[in-house]
Formats: C-alpha cells, sequence, structure tokens
C-alpha cells in the first residue's frame, strides 16, 4: 500500500506562495462561489451550536466566519502551510474557535467518532480515483454525525456516462 507522501497529484503541491497569497482574489465575486457559500451556511447555521467541524482542506478559511456565527469549534486541516497562514490570520480577525491542524487529508490525525461533521468543499475532483476512496473512508471514521462534499463538476453528466467515467477510472 502506498502512503500518501508517494502519490503525486497537482493539488498536493500546488497551494503555495503566491498562490495562496492570491487564492481568494479571483473567486470571491464567482456567482457559483457565492451559491456555494450560501449552501455551506445554511449546513452550518443547522449544525448545533458549539459542534466540531474539521474543515478539510481547509484552506485560506473559507467558511471561518460562518464557523464564528455559530459558535462552532472548527479543526482546519491542510497540507499547505502557506495556506494555512492566511487561515490563521482570518481566524483571529473573526474570533473564530479555531485549531489549524497541518496534515495529509489520506490519513486524518483525528480519532475514530471524534469530530460531531466533516466539511470537504472543492476537492475530491481534483484527486485520483483510489485516493477519493481513502479520503471518504477518513471521513467515515472521524465523523460522529454528518459529512458534507461538495465536488464541482465542470461539464453536466447524465447517471450512464457518470457511471462510464468512474468505471473507466477505478479500472
Amino acid at each position: 500500500m502506498t502512503t500518501p507522501k508517494d502519490e503525486a497529484y497537482p493539488a498536493r503541491s500546488r497551494y503555495k506562495g503566491s498562490f495562496a497569497e492570491d487564492y481568494l482574489a479571483g473567486r470571491v465575486h464567482d456567482p457559483r462561489w457565492e451559491r456555494e457559500q450560501e449552501a455551506i451556511e445554511g449546513f452550518l447555521r443547522k449544525c448545533a451550536p458549539g459542534s466540531t467541524i474539521v474543515d478539510v482542506p481547509f484552506g485560506t478559511g473559507r467558511f471561518v466566519d460562518f464557523y464564528a456565527q455559530c459558535d462552532h469549534v472548527v479543526y482546519g486541516l491542510d497540507v499547505s502551510r502557506d495556506m494555512m497562514n492566511q487561515a490563521r490570520s482570518t481566524a483571529q480577525q473573526q474570533h473564530a474557535r479555531l485549531e489549524p491542524v497541518l496534515g495529509e487529508i489520506e490519513v486524518l490525525p483525528l480519532r475514530d467518532r471524534s469530530i460531531d461533521h466533516v466539511v470537504c468543499v472543492r476537492f475530491l475532483n481534483w484527486v485520483p480515483l483510489p485516493v477519493v476512496d481513502r479520503i471518504l473512508g477518513e471521513f467515515a471514521r472521524v465523523a460522529r454525525k454528518d459529512v458534507l462534499v461538495h465536488v464541482r463538476v465542470r461539464k453536466p453528466l447524465g447517471p450512464a456516462a457518470l457511471a462510464r467515467t468512474f468505471s473507466r477510472e477505478a479500472v
């Protein structure tokens, strides 16, 4: 079995330096981004105040203000130190209860069933299918209640085309 560091895919190494610094600038005014914000805010408002949440990959702390408004405790996990530095600054400004964790999404450094909710937005479509399987297994392992996964699809696929795509990738 390979370890996470043995597998290379762009999402593992892309979010550094100026890419991390400029990450939000090109996205915040995109209508799709705004719809995602509304959907995640709605989900977080339904979670009991003070819930524990792991947001992975945490990136620059996109949902920090929602976590702070709902008084959730968030474990923000990301592989990029540069993205986490941006997130820490955001969390301090919002007075959020953030526990930053630098780590690998494929091997979450959390105990079994230790988190109420897992939030994963805009990530799984960037990793190979066998890695997605491991990641989803980790989410199921640490979550006591819910796992919210958002995958952005670039072109619409009907059920048959989607099944063919995943079957082809899984072989």
